[in-house]
């Protein structure tokens, strides 16, 4: 999952067609054939996840918020009782991914949940800095990626959210890395015939690298040997 495509969204509601007012529709018929070459520009690049860095979501006091909730619904309301809504699938692993990684790098980053700590009632309220590009997006483009939010502080030094968005460049870079160490194995055990403690030693080798968490290695490479004895019985 390298980082693929990265670009600048205006947010205002009355982009969405839907709820434009009838004298200023064509005000934004520029802006919307442009958010649509955008949104068709992502839907060719074909992500996993879209990474959102909104101004309107959560405003923490000198702290960046990453969501990491499963889910995440909004509405927005237009003139004469018009109004759209968009619900959206969270990349939650990516966000928590995230989060342990700027921690670790003491960036001043806050984990957010909404609702239930999981399942579908952990569902952050969506703002219109996610809804109004996401709405091109996920909506008329149908793109099926995950979502992550992110919330960029205004009092804490700019390097420091300029720091946020490398770290999500080396989280998409890290997993690209984990599918393609995969990807390696799997051809090795077709082509070399290797045995089933050496593709184990060699998942504890490669998830060790693959982060810097002793836990989550050991959950990778754990999940990944039970995988691997039940193709095993199954021959």
């Amino acid at each position: 999952m390298p980082l693929e495509y990265a670009c600048i969204m205006p947010h205002g509601g009355d982009i969405i067609p839907q709820l434009a007012a009838r004298k200023t529709k064509h005000l934004f018929v520029k802006t919307r054939e442009s958010m649509r070459k955008i949104a068709r520009d992502i839907r060719e690049v074909r992500p996993d996840t879209i990474v959102i860095a909104s101004p309107h979501n959560l405003r923490l006091q000198d702290k960046i918020g990453i969501m990491t909730s499963e889910n995440t619904t909004g509405q927005l309301n237009g003139p004469r009782g018009k109004k759209v809504n968009l619900s959206l699938k969270c990349d939650r692993e990516f966000a928590q991914d995230l989060l342990r990684e700027s921690t670790r790098k003491h960036l001043p980053v806050v984990g957010a949940n909404y609702g239930t700590a999981e399942g579908p009632a952990s569902d952050m309220p969506m703002d219109w800095g996610t809804l109004v590009p996401m709405w091109f997006v996920a909506k008329e483009e149908r793109v099926k990626a995950k979502t992550v939010i992110v919330t960029p502080s205004r009092e804490i030094p700019l390097r420091q959210n300029i720091a946020l968005g490398t770290t999500i460049a080396e989280i998409a870079e890290k997993k690209e890395s984990a599918s393609s160490s995969l990807q390696v194995l799997i051809r090795l055990t077709r082509t070399r015939g290797l045995g089933l403690m050496d593709i184990i030693g060699a998942l504890q080798s490669m998830t060790s690298r693959l982060t810097s968490n002793p836990k989550e290695s050991h959950r990778i490479h754990f999940s990944a040997q039970q995988a691997i004895h039940r193709k095993c019985e199954a021959r």
